[in-house]
């Protein structure tokens, strides 16, 4: 009877029925709107806002009851005497009471809204577990998937596979693996504009028609960018709109994490031109040149125009030496200034471009860039308009020629023709357009008495836009035109602008050494078999390989060397096994524990084939105690190629490795060393190497160490792998590799990768396994 009294008084209390009411009614919209921020991207903002208003009316909605029930108590005491007159026929006691007191409105509302909360709670909290399982077995591996496509890449679709990790994020963010994979796809970045309070926008670079999207006002702090490349644009009432690239690579981020910009008002920008702040000289800024710092400066937005030109021609620029500083040198003769001009004709025996007629441009292309004047005539427009040309690097800054295989799609290559300034939407950095492409550009620099172009053009293909070519600054080519730039710090100007010597090589005329001399040349190689002593220092089993390390001496110095030697566990032995040769960063390395399997080479223990990586002497801390050889190129070689020897005598000893059936495979510094090693080991029976080519100039100093007298000694089935636009190994210097090799025409095979210094993984694999299944056969 007791708990019948009390059950009845707490469900008719008006307090507790308020707050059951709010608190349920309250519940059901906060799981609604989390439906709709999990399934639909609404703003977890709104949430916020909500619970902060429901928890403000509360109180308000409890003096409401307390006021309206005050006054209702003093009617409900006048008006007792008849509700106890009326005859009502009441449960006394036990279940049917409680029954009857929720055939009651207030009593049924608050306890049908519990229900339906409840409901609505258990509904959601599955849904959202289907969701969470849903995300992490297929949407997750999906992006990882898709990740792994834009990684090899270099980015292209990037936005794509950020837009998918954005939407996957509203359900997993705090999930690690998720966490993990989303610090693969962005990187965060600051942007700081002076003035503040501009919004910034961006869109991928691949797909420029597409609409922008607004990432927000500055200045910006940790906003996630997708690695790759970006296109943004800052807007401020009032100020010039910039443009720009973000270029985060994906092992490296250019600009570090923040980008800062000057916004300049429209008079107060020199014609059309756009501000880049200075930089800091590296491999990432200024890739494949001379560490050089730069301050800020001007540059022009576009090339120069053919009507651009003609004001010089028109203000008598041909006949005023103020304007034509640089020295006339030919071969080892100095010219007068009116002996040089002479040279600088057009068609008709008039003063201008070689290309013109009478002085005067064809009718309709004067937004075409001018072509065919020489580097001095360049100069000289550049002083009429108290401009410079741009130095290497600043023209290389603004490039980034490491993401040349996606600017270059929007750039103007292969014979499409000669095209207005503007007309492609190749945009580079800060603003800067056709860069990529349409006429290649005199630069500053010079290489001895010739001066360097770059860029590529309109007739030539894309790979050119990352060359640095050298010709003489009197060339007058219809496919070199030129761009200005104004210093606005040029306390380093002296540095940027000095000499680069760069010796070019004439691939179509090289002449290897007769069969005497290069034996010489092997004999340098020649090595007393000793015996090797071998000592296992560890033997480790992982999932998929065993990892064995074994010790051996060398017939050189007191240095033994390591052979790391991984076995498969997925086939049986005798293996067939690949002798590695890494890149440089094994020789700029001081410690073997940065000495990683890795991703690039497992996939041969997947496919059921040993891996044999050597501590080649000089890599990874393995040096001379005679330091009279630590900076010897020559003697470092002959050691390496000494230590290839000892690998496969001792490779000969092993039961499980067939001996018969060893494979070389050499990535970049590794594919450059490769002719030496597989000209002089008859062991190796075949040849894969990824990034190659003939060295541009003999960088060694040492005529025994030319790779053209060693690659036609090379007779072995060879797989070369090359990209399109490598900086270390052009494309001439690749196919003057292939040519050069003495292997039969069946046997060796060259593919062009569309990318810089690295080849896509997929087809690494692919190509690799096949050209081994082709020549050794499956494995055991």
């Amino acid at each position: 009877m007791k708990e019948t009294i009390f059950f009845n008084r707490v469900v008719k209390n008006p307090y507790v029925q308020t707050v059951v009411i709010y608190v349920s009614g309250g519940w059901i919209i906060l799981e609604i709107i989390e439906y709709f921020i999990e399934n639909f991207g609404l703003n977890e903002f709104i949430r916020n806002i909500i619970l902060i208003i429901l928890l403000s009316i509360l109180p308000v909605a409890l003096f409401l009851v307390w006021y309206f029930n005050r006054k209702q108590g003093i009617q409900e005491k006048t008006g007792a005497e008849d509700i106890g007159k009326k005859s009502i026929n009441i449960p006394e006691r036990g279940f049917r009471r409680i029954l009857y007191s929720f055939s009651k409105p207030k009593i049924l509302v608050p306890f049908l809204l519990i229900i339906i909360a409840g409901l609505i709670t258990i509904f959601s909290r599955l849904h959202h577990q289907s969701v969470i399982e849903k995300a992490l077995t297929i949407e997750l591996p999906l992006l990882a998937d898709e990740y792994s496509r834009v990684y090899e890449n270099v980015g292209i679709g990037n936005w794509d596979l950020f837009n998918n990790a954005l939407e996957l994020r509203k359900i997993l963010k705090n999930n690690p693996e998720f966490i993990q994979t989303w610090n693969e796809i962005t990187d965060p970045f600051a942007i700081i504009t002076q003035p503040g309070g501009a919004m910034v926008y961006g869109k991928p670079y691949s797909k420029p028609d597409t609409s922008w999207y607004l990432l927000g006002k500055t200045p910006l702090w940790d906003k996630p960018f997708p690695k790759g490349l970006t296109r943004i644009k800052i807007e401020k009432p009032d100020y010039q709109t910039q443009y720009d690239l973000v270029t985060n690579f994906f092992h490296s981020q250019f600009e570090g994490d923040t980008l800062k910009y000057r916004l300049y008002k429209e008079n107060e920008l020199p014609g059309e031109m756009v501000y880049v702040p200075g930089f800091n000289g590296n491999y990432w800024q200024t890739p494949y040149l001379p560490q050089q710092d730069a301050g800020e400066f001007w540059i022009d937005r576009y090339e120069v125009t053919n009507s651009q030109y003609k004001t010089f021609m028109d203000s008598e620029g041909y006949s005023n030496p103020e304007y034509w500083q640089a020295p006339f040198v030919e071969g080892d003769d100095s010219l007068y200034f009116q002996e040089a001009v002479e040279r600088f004709k057009d068609q008709t025996g008039w003063y201008g471009p070689a290309f013109w007629e009478l002085g005067e441009f064809p009718k309709g292309e004067d937004e075409l860039p001018v072509s065919g004047i020489s580097w001095y005539e360049a100069a000289a427009y550049a002083r009429f308009v108290e401009k410079e040309l741009p130095s290497i690097y600043h023209w290389r800054k603004l490039s980034v020629p490491l993401f040349a295989p996606e600017i270059v799609c929007f750039g103007n290559f292969d014979n499409k023709g000669l095209a207005k300034v503007g007309t492609y939407n190749s945009l580079t950095r800060y603003g800067t357009y056709d860069l990529p492409g349409n006429v290649s550009e005199w630069i500053f620099n010079s290489s001895g008495n010739d001066r360097f172009i770059i860029g590529g053009n309109y007739k030539e293909p894309t790979y050119w836009y990352t060359m640095k070519l050298t010709v003489s600054p009197w060339t007058r080519n219809e496919l070199v035109g030129f761009r200005c730039m104004r210093y606005i710090d040029d306390s380093l100007k002296k540095q940027l602008t000095t000499n680069i010597n760069q010796p070019r090589r004439d691939y179509s005329n090289l002449e290897p050494v007769s069969d005497e001399i290069f034996q010489v040349y092997k004999e340098l190689f020649y090595y007393k078999k000793t015996e090797q002593n071998p000592v296992r220092i560890s033997k480790d089993q992982t999932e998929n390989w065993i990892h064995d390390i074994i010790s051996v001496e060398v017939p050189y110095e007191d240095l033994p060397m390591q052979i790391h030697i991984y076995l498969p566990l997925n086939s049986n032995p005798p293996f067939q096994s690949i002798l590695f040769f890494p890149g440089l960063g094994a020789h700029n390395s001081n410690t073997i524990k940065d000495m990683s399997i890795g991703s690039n080479l497992n996939f041969w223990l997947k496919n059921g084939r040993a891996v044999i990586w050597p501590v080649y002497y000089s890599t990874f801390g393995r040096g001379s105690h005679n330091k009279s050889n630590v900076n010897s190129w020559k003697q470092t070689y002959r050691n390496i190629i000494t230590d290839v020897h000892v690998v496969c005598d001792y490779l000969e000893t092993r039961n499980d490795i067939d001996s018969e059936k060893i494979a070389f495979s050499g990535f970049s510094w590794g594919g450059g060393i490769a002719p030496y090693i597989l000209a002089t080991e008859e062991r190796i029976k075949l040849g894969i190497v990824a990034l190659f080519g003939v060295q541009s100039i003999d960088k060694y100093m040492f005529k025994e160490f030319d790779q053209i007298d060693y690659l036609p000694r090379v007779k072995i089935p060879m797989l070369l792998l090359g990209g399109k636009f490598d900086f270390d190994y052009t494309m001439e210097q690749q196919k003057a590799f292939y040519d050069l090799l003495g292997t039969p025409e069946g046997d060796k095979k060259w593919i062009v990768y569309e990318s810089t210094h690295y080849i896509p993984r997929k087809d690494l694999i692919n190509e690799s396994v096949s050209w081994l299944d082709n020549y050794f056969g499956p494995v055991n």
